[in-house]
This record gives C-alpha cells, structure tokens and sequence, in this order.
C-alpha cells in the first residue's frame, strides 16, 4: 500500500533526468487547467454520490498537489512537507474551539469564528482593501458569492431577504427596459446585475449558486435526453421533430421524473 512518500519519490522520478518527458515539462501555469478540471470530476462524483469514481478522482487531484510541490522543490521554494506542515498548523490555528479556549456550540458558529480567524489572517498591512485578494480565477457565481460574502463582514449587506427580493425586481425591471430599447450593451449590462443579484439571493437563502447551476444542468441533460429516447420510440429524430413533438415530450420527460421521484419515496 502506497504512503505520501512512495508518491512523492514516484513523482520525483517522473520528473527526473530519465522520467517522463511531459511531466518533466510541466509548470505551474501549464498545471492550472488540469487542477480546476480536476477539481469539478472530483465535484461530480461527490453530487453523483458514485465512491469508486470518487476515489479516483481524489487521487487525480491528489496528484496535482504532488506535481506543484515537486516543481515548487526543483526551484528550491517549498517541499510537500513544507504544504503538509502549513495546512497542519492552519488546521489547529483555525479551530481554537477544538484546540484552544474559544467557543463555538454549533456548525453556524464555527463559520463566523473561521471567518473572523482568516479575516486576521490575510488583514496584510499592505492590503489597501477588504477585496484586494480575491481569487479572480474563481467561477463567475462562485466569485460573485465570495465577495458578497466579504463585503458582508463590514455591514454592506441586505438586511433580510425581502430587501433582496425588492432588489430583484427592481434589476428585472431594469433588464427589461433595456431589452425594450434594443440596447445590446445595456442589455449585457443589467443582465450582469441580474445574476449577481440571483446569487446575493441564493446566499441569503443559504443555497450555493454554483452547486445549484450544476444541478439544473444535470436535470435539463437528464430530460432532454429522455425526449430524445421517447421521440426514437415513436419513430420520430429529434432534428425532424416538430416544436409541438418537442414541448409533448418535454412535458412527458417531467412527469416520468416526478412519478419515478414519487415511487422511491
């Protein structure tokens, strides 16, 4: 059975003078959109609830830690243990609940003390503002959640969601008199504002933009799909259906789903 060390020795030779000729040419640039994709198949097994795929993709995501480490090594930066030994320290210094006098009863209570511990973390002498950090690679929804999250901590915030709700309204109304006057560049605009107002929604009511985008895909996919098999069964390819043969089978797709729902419950 493999341990930290066999991996790390395994990935040296891979990158040594007589490895493997593309890990060897690696950086961390050229990493970057392996580890993001890595980390979406790791997402996906996870809301699949599939184990066996989980664990793989664990270990693929494992091994991007491993290749930064290694390069970050070669160029005498840090090593695996130096990551090792910062998220360990990281752990205890950010539970003083577990492993200090702090107090925190409950999941909610550990969020804020968290936060307020970060927030002292990264509160840099040099930082001009509370948004100079922020992880612009992030998802767009993700990154819009992030900093309303983060401006949140000094009180610019809704005070309820009702407030948020009203705030939609007023971006939909915005949005459509744009759309009226055919003003693409306007329509772009408040269309931004839209989504970024769906997502300070989503946060109010606790729900993970993101996470519910790639739900709604996955149902659409899982629908359309079905149309498709029901339109094969009636003779009929999709590309020749007619919008009417579309919309009936759309339908037919969503009751199938809510009676196969209703019989597992």
């Amino acid at each position: 059975m493999a341990d930290l060390n066999d991996l790390r020795m395994l990935m040296e030779r891979l990158r040594g003078p007589d490895g493997c000729p593309w890990d060897a040419k690696q950086t961390w640039n050229s990493l970057t959109r392996h580890t993001i994709e890595e980390a979406y198949e790791v997402a996906q097994a996870a809301e699949d609830g599939d184990a066996e795929h989980l664990k793989e993709e664990l270990g693929d995501l494992l091994l991007q830690v491993l290749f930064y480490s290694s390069i970050a090594q070669q160029q005498n930066l840090f090593t695996l243990d130096d990551v090792m030994t910062g998220l360990s320290e990281k752990l205890i210094r950010r539970h003083p609940h577990v492993f200090a006098n702090a107090v925190a009863k409950d999941a909610d209570s550990v969020s804020v003390l968290w936060d307020q511990i970060k927030h002292q973390e990264k509160n840099q002498p040099d930082q001009s503002s509370l948004l100079d950090d922020l992880p612009i690679n992030l998802p767009g929804m993700s990154l819009a959640a992030k900093i309303q999250k983060r401006v949140s901590r000094v009180g610019f915030d809704w005070k309820n969601t009702s407030q948020v709700i009203d705030k939609l309204d007023e971006e939909v109304s915005e949005f459509k008199a744009a759309y009226s006057e055919s003003d693409q560049s306007a329509i772009a605009e408040e269309y931004g504002d839209l989504l970024f107002t769906m997502v300070n929604l989503a946060r109010h009511l606790k729900v993970d933009s993101e996470q519910q985008m790639r739900f709604a895909n996955k149902k659409f996919v899982q629908r359309f799909q079905m149309l498709e098999g029901m339109l094969q069964q009636a003779g009929i390819a999709v590309e020749n259906a007619t919008q009417q043969e579309m919309d009936f089978y759309w339908e037919a797709s969503k009751r199938f789903e809510i009676d196969n729902s209703n019989s597992d419950e």
